[in-house]
């Protein structure tokens, strides 16, 4: 026994095919309404392209990891840290690349110590600072200059990891 009409059009929908012509009653329409509003494309990130992409480029082959590839709709490269995801037709601008609204810096406070000293570039007098350790025991006192922050904790009877996260 062949498939009904409404397997064939189910099919072709799963296919990305046009469905079979005109529905031929109430049934057939609505399913192919409903068909359609439930379509979703789903988005599979291939990763960092050479290929210099703008918004709207047709460009397709990319190269990736020295390879050519060629896009499908839903792909998504990131170039120059821009994401850009492909519609079959065109690569379209879908954002920018997260960056971390701040850094992580992590040290250890060695056992029989009382202080840390963290250095990294982006600690400023001004910084938002936090402070975390693996034991969630209070810092005494910091100190924040240009460049780094002291953390002064009461000794401690083993090593404790610190981490700090400015913003």
């Amino acid at each position: 026994m062949g498939q009904s009409r409404n397997e064939n059009i189910l099919e072709n929908m799963l296919g990305a095919q046009n469905p079979l012509g005109e529905p031929q009653s109430r049934e057939e329409a609505l399913l192919m309404q409903l068909l359609e509003k439930l379509s979703v494309t789903v988005l599979k990130w291939l990763g960092v392209t050479t290929t210099e992409l703008e918004d709207g480029d047709t460009t397709n082959p990319i190269i990736i990891n020295g390879e050519e590839v060629t896009a499908v709709a839903g792909d998504v490269v990131t170039y120059s840290d821009t994401e850009f995801a492909f519609n079959g037709t065109a690569w379209q601008e879908f954002g920018g690349v997260y960056v971390a609204p701040w850094v992580d810096i992590t040290g250890t406070l060695e056992a029989g110590q009382t202080s840390i000293t963290l250095n990294n570039s982006t600690i400023t007098t001004t910084s938002t600072i936090e402070v975390f350790d693996e034991f969630d025991v209070p810092y005494v006192s910091k100190t924040v200059s240009t460049g780094s922050i002291t953390l002064t904790f009461d000794e401690q009877d083993a090593d404790m990891i610190v981490k700090v996260r400015i913003s």
